[in-house]
């Protein structure tokens, strides 16, 4: 089976709330869109991980009109929103058609600095070349690579989040567990952008999570 990986950008720079949330307010940035799904009336849900201050998050939702009802909670390293509003056109024309083409996509899709969204997509390469040739002018799209696709193996890394798979491997990078250690917390934090005590207690998560799956319980 064939996957492709496409970078889908609104000429406008922004699909939905949370784009313009972000775009609206530097002190939120988008991490990753887990999920979304169009709804019967047109309405949408999606999950959502962002990172900013917690009330700025919650007073840019409550001033939203397209905003029907969140959830807010934290996370590891920003907040998890559930959403339930009201898409633009240009994300109810998006879904539609993949979906009338019957164009599955992997998630989570990664926001990209320009406002737009990368995305892996699976189909018949028929209905993936119509999917494309029939997206609105309205989104300018790039194919970044396509080929074989093969399932990922279950690893202990593998069962890490992504940011906690890219604070591990800035550690490595690093020296933080050669012998003599090489590096530190605030070191890391650096490069992370994160406290040396948010590195700190992210490691220990890591660490934990990875010898529970290595380690034999007796």
């Amino acid at each position: 089976m064939r996957y492709t990986v496409v970078r889908l950008t609104p000429v406008d720079g922004c699909f939905g709330p949370t784009d313009r949330l972000a775009s609206d307010d530097p002190k939120i940035h988008r991490q990753r869109l887990n999920q979304i799904q169009l709804l019967n009336d047109e309405t949408a849900v999606l999950l959502c991980e962002v990172g900013g201050d917690s009330h700025t998050i919650e007073r840019a939702l409550e001033h939203s009109t397209a905003t029907l009802a969140y959830q807010i909670s934290k996370t590891e390293c920003g907040f998890l929103i559930y959403l339930h509003y009201r898409p633009g056109e240009l994300t109810i024309e998006v879904l539609t058609l993949l979906d009338a083409h019957e164009i599955i996509i992997d998630t989570p899709l990664d926001f990209t600095a320009d406002g737009g969204l990368r995305l892996t997509i699976f189909g018949e390469n028929q209905a993936v070349q119509s999917a494309v040739a029939a997206l609105p002018d309205s989104i300018r799209m790039t194919v970044e690579r396509t080929g074989e696709y093969e399932p990922q193996r279950e690893t202990p890394f593998s069962m890490l989040t992504e940011n906690q798979q890219e604070t591990l491997k800035i550690a490595m990078e690093q020296g933080y567990y050669d012998v003599p250690r090489r590096s530190t917390h605030r070191a890391i934090a650096q490069q992370r952008n994160r406290t040396a005590g948010t590195i700190g207690e992210q490691l220990q998560r890591i660490e934990r999570k990875i010898f529970e799956e290595v380690v034999p319980r007796f």
